[in-house]
């Protein structure tokens, strides 16, 4: 059975150290989180229940709050993870459209090769930076855009239900070469140091919404792509 302390107004499992509760203190989703709640709802206590580190930066933090909404209790469980980023390339080349997936092993879904949009978390970065930050990463330095380049398509929540993250979706035209297109296909990439095994997939665009078990994201981004066009 674990234990609690209470410390700053919070209480705390005691196998959380002081080094990493001031982590969590200074960390940009659960000071948002404790905003909101405290903002929204009738708070009477905030639980951290565990904390997952990622080298020197808080990874994943497991929440409570006891909060009531109209005199009713409210499931208060959560996981906070911070916000993240999608971006959608639209490559066009010999008059058709194309897009980039990439596949990738997900231990939550169980899934070894799922296959979505490039994406990834914001951290410290701005939204746009990271956007271009991860197509670099995950799909290669020789598509060079700029942060006038990308399409606004929205801010969405992820899962609500247990999760604090939202998304903001991005696109993006470029112009490719039939070279350029096929180097890009089955590419290898991946931060090494984050264990990413990624396989890069040129995909026709509008085969988006038929590909099997491809993400949510992906196939919204889609939508609100054909959606922004021909409107």
């Amino acid at each position: 059975m674990t234990n609690f302390k209470n410390v700053n107004g919070l209480t705390i499992a005691n196998h959380i150290t002081d080094e990493v509760l001031q982590s969590v203190e200074k960390s940009i989703p659960f000071l948002r989180w404790k905003s909101k709640i405290y903002d929204n709802f009738d708070v009477s206590e905030v639980i951290i229940h565990n904390v997952f580190m990622f080298g020197k930066r808080v990874g994943f933090i497991i929440v409570e709050a006891k909060a009531t909404l109209n005199g009713k209790f409210v499931p208060g469980i959560a996981m906070l993870r911070g916000d993240s980023v999608s971006i959608m390339p639209i490559l066009k080349c010999n008059g058709k459209e194309y897009t980039t997936l990439v596949t990738e092993p997900r231990i939550p879904v169980g899934n070894p090769a799922l296959s979505a949009l490039p994406a990834g978390m914001v951290d410290n970065d701005t939204v746009q930076c990271a956007a271009i930050k991860e197509l670099g990463e995950e799909i290669g330095t020789d598509i060079n855009i700029s942060e006038d380049n990308l399409v606004d398509l929205g801010t969405f929540p992820l899962s609500a239900g247990g999760c604090d993250e939202n998304i903001q979706l991005y696109a993006f035209e470029y112009n490719v070469t039939q070279e350029q297109l096929d180097s890009l296909h089955d590419r290898q990439n991946g931060v090494g140091t984050e264990n990413e095994q990624i396989t890069v997939k040129v995909v026709e665009f509008d085969d988006i919404p038929y590909i099997n078990g491809l993400d949510a994201r992906s196939v919204l981004s889609y939508f609100l792509w054909k959606n922004r066009k021909y409107v």
